[in-house]
């Protein structure tokens, strides 16, 4: 009867695997770890604001723009592999979300159902169990629970993105309407409204609708990434050097980024100052692809 349903769909091919990127996914843990703990513990914005690299911790959020960034460039490499390889067939749908069911159900149900038993918020629980924004309703617990929703949202999408760009020319003049038409609204409604608007403008700036730029930032450094690892040009120590320094500047301009949203508070950032996600996703694809591409440590 589940003979459909295999353990192994959830475990990623050896031949795929990027130990750098896993690398990455480390410091977004990290990131978001110290942000939580720092302010559950007390502490301010204002107390870390002159200080940038402290940023990181004090506005440590910034790890869920790269956790963004980075399902965009690993859940997309297997469709844009096969524009290099005509013929070859579509990745599998059915072991497609089977994976991303294996990899976050289980552990998440897990932290939801707990969350309920000891604050016995069962009906938050139920949103949150359906992937419904719950934000702040169960206190520290559900703190970050809207970051794998916006996941989740991607999953769905990812395929009809994915299908329209390989399908052709009219697919991707209807993916490219498709993105204008977002684009539109993406600056109407979260880019020029005013910290006064309600809490929905708050969601749509966590949704996939106003954090879909980071996504496609990951996808268009995938694209890159394929055309560009088999050269050899990212080989030689000069390449190794020029990256260290890539990513130490792209570093230091996301520090800077990190404290001009503390300056700012983080409603007023959001609402006034939302496209800095935008211009953090950038910089954290030049770091990705910094560690995919070359060896970015002197002597390595």
């Amino acid at each position: 009867m589940f003979a459909w349903f295999s353990l192994k769909s959830g475990i990623r091919g050896e031949a795929d695997y990027l130990s750098q990127v896993d690398a990455l996914r480390g410091w977004a843990i990290l990131l978001v770890f110290l942000f939580h703990a720092w302010g559950i513990a007390g502490g301010q914005a204002d107390e870390s604001s002159d200080s940038l690299w402290f940023s990181f911790v004090a506005a440590g959020r910034t790890g869920v723009t790269l956790f963004f960034v980075i399902s965009g460039f690993l859940l997309s490499l297997p469709w844009l592999r096969t524009q290099q390889s005509p013929g070859a067939p579509m990745p599998n749908l059915k072991h497609y979300y089977t994976a991303r069911v294996l990899r976050i159900v289980p552990l998440y149900y897990a932290a939801v159902l707990l969350a309920c038993l000891f604050s016995g918020s069962w009906g938050v629980g139920f949103k949150a169990l359906t992937f419904q924004f719950v934000g702040f309703d169960i206190f520290p617990f559900s703190v970050v629970w809207w970051t794998l929703v916006t996941e989740v949202q991607f999953y769905l999408l990812l395929p009809l993105l994915m299908w329209l760009l390989l399908s052709g020319n009219i697919g991707r003049v209807l993916l490219a309407l498709i993105l204008l038409i977002w684009f539109s609204l993406y600056v109407a409604m979260v880019l020029n409204h005013s910290p006064e608007e309600n809490l929905r403008s708050y969601f749509l700036t966590k949704s996939l609708f106003g954090r879909l730029p980071a996504f496609l930032i990951g996808i268009f450094a995938a694209w890159i990434y394929l055309r560009a690892e088999d050269l050899t040009v990212f080989r030689s120590q000069k390449a190794n050097m020029l990256s260290a320094c890539t990513v130490m500047a792209a570093l230091a301009s996301i520090a800077f980024i990190l404290r001009q949203t503390l300056i700012l508070g983080e409603w007023q950032s959001e609402s006034g100052w939302h496209i800095h996600h935008t211009y953090e996703a950038l910089l954290w694809s030049l770091v990705l692809l910094a560690f995919t591409l070359t060896r970015p440590v002197l002597g390595g």
